[in-house]
């Protein structure tokens, strides 16, 4: 078991970056800002600076003020639990991926003006989305690619430029009381 607790970590390709063959990873109670992204407000509300997609595709292309990075990636081979985190003007925000042992969990956490997803789910079996916040992000609020008896349940999504919620190539998924407003259109 791997644990990070109480944590401030910004200015960052990733806040924090999981491997496989870690078993299990918990992330509580930590701040991740910057990472990915130079925290550019333009680069993460392009409609408050009338930036069009052409715009942000270019940004991302050039990797100068946008790189490949987010805030928190946790890539395991059993279970992860990230809990009460804020990830703030990041690229990506939180993505746990190959996590199959059941009980992998990201709740009450708070997603703010990052430009790709805010949480994603990869090849999870047996896990659940819950009371967290996602407001502006450029991407997808909530993305489960591949994931198997995963629940979504009291999640808030406002201001996304693609879904609220997407669903790929998944099976036994439940979304409750989860709630997505407004669209963006770049």
């Amino acid at each position: 078991r791997v644990t990070f607790e109480d944590l401030t970590i910004s200015t960052a390709k990733y806040g924090l970056r999981t491997y496989s063959p870690v078993r299990e990873v918990i992330v509580r109670n930590c701040r991740f800002m910057y990472c990915g992204s130079q925290g550019i407000p333009a680069n993460h509300d392009p409609l408050a600076n009338g930036l069009t997609g052409a715009d942000m595709a270019a940004k991302f292309a050039a990797a100068t003020e946008i790189s490949n990075g987010g805030g928190c990636r946790v890539q395991c081979t059993h279970r992860a639990q990230i809990t009460n985190c804020q990830v703030e003007y990041c690229l990506r925000a939180i993505r746990v991926q190959s996590a199959s042992g059941g009980g992998t969990r990201v709740s009450d956490c708070s997603v703010a003006n990052c430009s790709d997803n805010g949480i994603y789910f990869t090849g999870v079996t047996g896990g659940s989305v819950q009371g967290n916040h996602i407001h502006n992000v450029l991407h997808q609020g909530l993305l489960l690619i591949g994931c198997s008896d995963v629940t979504c349940q009291g999640n808030t999504v406002i201001k996304t430029a693609g879904a609220g919620i997407q669903v790929f190539s998944s099976a036994q998924v439940r979304f409750t009381g989860t709630v997505s407003y407004t669209h963006l259109t770049l």
